[in-house]
């Protein structure tokens, strides 16, 4: 038995307005008495006074018509402290380990007369004390790791008759002793019972603000060790489908959940079919999960690993009684039948443009699911994909884009054409394509014109020109390695030899050369750089993706609108759908409030951070009035003044980050000039895109204020990626006289030359901002402090550029840095371990002090990565040291010993076996370092300072620094090792 919760009725208790709750239903009245009798008894969430609310009077006078009330009057007057220590006790006795597979409890005793016959005739604390008892050894056995346990028969839980009085108590009492019994523990407890179903609906329905945490456990806890089909999964699967039925508006939440944890793939698919929202946005949705992983290189998503897996084992369609059941090959079932009732739907619309738009959407979804997943056609399916195709009835703005799709299509699933009545069909389409392309281009332009890609299509299959085919098709369907080659035979055949002879296409051939010079002098379609002023993108994007079962339709074609020309406004975007701050009610400042607290900062902060606070809890939209107050007004200050509180500054980063969202243009503009206001000048987004580095000029105060350095690189983030966009448009908008002899691959180049440049020039001035300053070394330990949260943001930030480019993180390194750096990078960047990769090409370089830098690099990546493989690359740093330590010329020499000695010492300690080859080095440095101070004679420091001939005296000290670096090397090797332990037992046993 499920639970049947209103959506309206949770609704209203997520809210809890009292007048509509009192309109509700006996039966929804009923479901709502734990969590209202709570609230009027205790007088909780009500008006308070001396006497009672108008509120609480209406609530008492509908509750006293129920005879339920007088039970849950007498568990509210239980005496829960006592509770709390008798729960404590019941779980300190299920601790021990022999009665932890056994059913006895602290909580009850004598039970001869059975659990049931107890329970009816109880007082409210035995009742309790019941429910208690099975509860918390449910709880303790989940709880052990020891064995697994997906169910348990109770005659109480089980029973039908007593699910009210149990939903009264479980609600109740865990609103009581919250800390004891989390809610969270409790719900993933219930799925043990056959009415779970029933009992955490309703449990949540009494604690509704307890929703999304509940349901984020739930999916959390399903482990990959349990059983995809068992009865825990599929009561796991009800119980948040029931969930979901009561609150609808928790879809793309669960989706999302669901997505990124990569788990409950039957529940996912279930609820995305039957959402009226999410069923829409399906093919949008699966089509886009599998195009991320695939820009990404990454593995296939959990999810579409499950669907391929899927149609692997699916009977067919016509068993369609066996889709209900929790498996795989129901799954493919599922999905099959949604195909085909969108296909039936589609073929019997009358392909107004709203219709085409969805065919093309599942256009795309069905090619995927054949391609990627390995999904085959049935019967019924492939004519009704035919009549959709060849279809010719459509006439309107968005036949031509159908059309170009359509036959994509056809190239990508030749099987669709398997039948000589399907054949027939597409040859048909392709002579009416061929007869009305005047008439389409005449009505609708030659943008889109289906004309050409017929033609290319022609070209290329009579060139054998096999993958420029694939490239077309994949252009077309927006889908990556849309075509394998192999299974183009049966097209190629059709259009080379019935289609488009020899003779057609020389004739085609000279309209093709002439409309591709038209095409390379038509301007390339960009959006008004006026547009983002006029309109808030970036709030746009906030309200659709909060609001995705509103806004289904729009907002997938939003996205792809985004991504193609803003593709920085996207890390911006909220990655699930109730990840948002929390708002608050509490009144807004006025304009002129705000300016009186920020001119009254250094002698009254208090009332700034009150405001500060207000606005950080506020909606985005909300802020964008007050944006112009807090940058041109406030941030000077904060940067002009050290003294001011850290809470202030914390405060106004967080109130900016989430102001951010709204309006990323003009908030970084703004946030640009006050950065820079030193140099006078008035700069706009265009110059910061086409300059990011301009941005790094910035005041030092800014480097040495973490908050407003978050922000900075926050703006350096996006400008980066804007010019990156940026860059490329201009390739495309200039193509340059030799695009007509090459690909532009030489442009390309130069374009990721430029970008790299830019880029590593950044991280360059980020990382000497690491540096301490003069007055850092001397200072207190506040400022070290602040050092170093300095140090850790910036290396944060660095790791993001690393990973999002790795060959950025290689160039960095062949171009060279601060050796004092690199202990700091090595330890706070993560994928410094890429540089492993690398490592043996840079020691190749000639430049003795890259070579250095290497060795320095690679002794510090030892320590922090201590793996075996390592040792072949200090083997070699080892045969490089030797090698150099024979060729170079003195001065090299001593500098070169006196660096690396230290980084040899580091390997060594890391890989003893490596340490008699070191010693050896070590060694060889040294008598060579004798040998220079036998011959100039025995030199003290003094008296090296002290010589009038300036090269000898640098000389000297240099041999005196190589000769104490060796002197330091061996004594930590000697600290450090195994053979000092045993020379000290040696020393303490003579």
């Amino acid at each position: 038995m499920a639970a049947t919760v209103s959506p309206r009725l949770f609704k209203i208790m997520q809210t809890f307005n009292v007048e509509q709750f009192l309109q509700a239903s006996e039966e929804e009245f009923i479901a709502c008495l734990p969590a209202v009798s709570r609230i009027a008894l205790r007088n909780s969430h009500l008006s308070q006074g001396q006497s009672l609310s108008h509120e609480r009077e209406l609530l008492l006078s509908r509750l006293i018509q129920y005879p339920q009330v007088g039970f849950l009057h007498d568990l509210l007057s239980l005496d829960f402290s006592e509770l709390i220590n008798d729960i404590s006790k019941e779980k300190q006795f299920r601790m021990k380990s022999n009665v932890s597979k056994t059913e006895e409890s602290t909580l009850i005793s004598n039970l001869s007369r059975g659990i049931c016959v107890e329970f009816e005739e109880g007082n409210a604390l035995r009742k309790v004390h019941l429910v208690l008892s099975e509860m918390l050894f449910v709880v303790s056995k989940v709880q052990s790791s020891q064995s697994k346990f997906s169910s348990k028969n109770s005659a109480l839980f089980n029973n039908q008759s007593y699910l009210n009085q149990l939903v009264a108590i479980l609600s109740i009492v865990q609103a009581e002793v919250d800390d004891k019994l989390p809610l969270t523990e409790l719900c993933e407890a219930l799925l043990r019972f056959e009415t779970c179903s029933t009992l955490v609906p309703l449990l949540l329905l009494n604690k509704a603000h307890e929703f999304y945490p509940v349901c984020s456990a739930l999916v959390r806890a399903f482990e990959t060790s349990e059983e995809k089909y068992s009865i825990l999964c599929q009561r796991r699967c009800e119980v948040l489908l029931e969930c979901y039925r009561m609150n609808p508006e928790s879809a793309c939440f669960l989706r999302d959940l669901c997505i990124e944890e990569g788990k409950l793939h039957h529940f996912l698919l279930q609820m995305s079919l039957i959402d009226v929202g999410l069923r829409r946005n399906f093919p949008e949705f699966f089509v886009s999960l599998c195009e991320e992983r695939e820009k990404q290189n990454g593995p296939k998503s959990p999810f579409v690993l499950h669907l391929k897996n899927a149609f692997r084992r699916s009977p067919s369609v016509s068993s369609s009684q066996s889709s209900a059941l929790l498996s795989d090959g129901g799954d493919a079932l599922m999905l099959k039948e949604y195909l085909l009732e969108q296909l039936v739907a589609l073929n019997r619309s009358a392909l107004e443009p709203e219709d085409l738009v969805r065919a093309i959407a599942q256009l795309r979804l069905q090619f995927v699911l054949k391609n990627v997943l390995g999904m085959k056609f049935e019967d019924e399916e492939r004519s009704h994909v035919v009549r959709l195709l060849t279809n010719q009835k459509h006439n309107n703005a968005f036949s031509l884009t159908f059309i170009n799709v359509s036959l994509a299509f056809f190239i990508a699933c030749p099987l669709v054409v398997s039948d000589n009545t399907s054949e027939n069909a597409f040859k048909s389409w392709i002579h009416f394509l061929l007869d009305h392309r005047e008439v389409y281009e005449s009505a609708y332009g030659s943008q889109n014109a289906f004309g050409e890609v017929l033609l290319l299509l022609a070209l290329h299959f009579h060139n054998n020109q096999l993958s420029n085919v694939s490239q077309l098709v994949s252009d077309l369907l927006r889908v990556r390695g849309a075509v394998k080659t192999s299974s183009l035979a049966k097209m190629k055949s059709l259009f080379v030899q019935e289609l488009f002879p020899e003779p057609v296409i020389a004739e085609y051939e000279d309209t093709r050369l002439h409309d591709s010079k038209m095409a390379a002098s038509r301007p390339l379609l960009q959006y008004s750089g006026t547009l983002h002023e006029c309109i808030s993108i970036e709030l746009l994007l906030l309200k659709g993706h909060q609001r995705q079962s509103q806004y289904a339709d729009l907002y997938p074609r939003l996205m792809r609108l985004v991504c193609e020309y803003y593709p920085y406004l996207c890390p911006h975007i909220p990655t699930s759908s109730i990840s948002q701050l929390r708002v608050t009610s509490s009144p807004l400042p006025t304009k002129s409030e705000l300016r009186q607290a920020i001119d009254g900062l250094l002698t009254s902060p208090k009332l700034l951070i009150k405001m500060l606070q207000t606005l950080r809890r506020s909606e985005p939209e909300a802020l964008m009035p007050f944006a112009d107050e807090l940058i041109t007004r406030l941030l000077p200050l904060l940067i002009r003044e050290a003294q001011v509180d850290r809470i202030v500054v914390d405060l106004f980063k967080d109130t900016w980050m989430k102001l951010n969202v709204a309006m990323l243009r003009k908030l970084s503009v703004l946030t640009l000039r006050a950065f820079v206001s030193q140099y006078g000048l008035t700069l706009c987004w265009d110059d910061l895109v086409h300059d990011p580095l301009c941005l790094l000029r910035c005041q030092e105060r800014v480097y040495r204020c973490p908050p407003l350095l978050e922000i900075l690189l926050a703006i350096l983030s996006t400008a980066l990626s804007a010019s990156r966009v940026r860059l490329g448009y201009h390739l495309k908008q200039h193509p340059g006289r030799e695009a007509e002899n090459s690909n532009g691959q030489e442009r390309n180049e130069l374009k990721n030359t430029l970008i790299s440049s830019q880029e590593s020039a950044a991280v360059q001035l980020l990382l000497e901002a690491c540096l301490p300053r003069e007055n850092e070394r001397e200072e207190s330990q506040r400022c070290f402090g602040v050092l170093r949260e300095v140090q850790s943001i910036i290396c944060s930030f660095l790791h993001q550029l690393f990973i999002e480019d790795p060959n950025l993180l290689r160039l960095i390194h062949f171009q060279g840095y601060n050796p004092k750096l690199v202990p700091l990078t090595v330890a706070s960047i993560p994928s410094m371990h890429i540089c492993f990769d690398f490592i043996p090409e840079l020691m190749r370089q000639p430049h003795l002090e890259k070579i250095m830098f290497c060795v320095e690099l690679l002794s510090h990546l030892c320590q922090q990565y201590r793996l075996p493989v390592v040792i072949h690359l200090c083997k070699l740093t080892i045969d490089v040291t030797s090698t150099l330590l024979d060729v170079l010329i003195q001065d090299e020499l001593y500098e070169f010993a006196m660096r690396v000695s230290p980084a040899l010492g580091r390997m060594a300690q890391v890989f003893p076996p490596l340490i008699d080859s070191v010693i050896t080095l070590l060694v060889q440095c040294g008598r060579i370092a004798e040998a220079h101070v036998n011959l100039s004679g025995s030199i003290s420091t003094g008296e090296a300072i002290a010589y009038s001939d300036e090269p000898v005296a640098k000389r000297a000290k240099k041999v005196l620094s190589c000769v104490a670096a060796i002197q330091n090397t061996f004594k930590t090797l000697l600290e450090e090792t195994e053979i000092f332990n045993r020379f000290k037992c040696d020393q303490v046993t003579s």
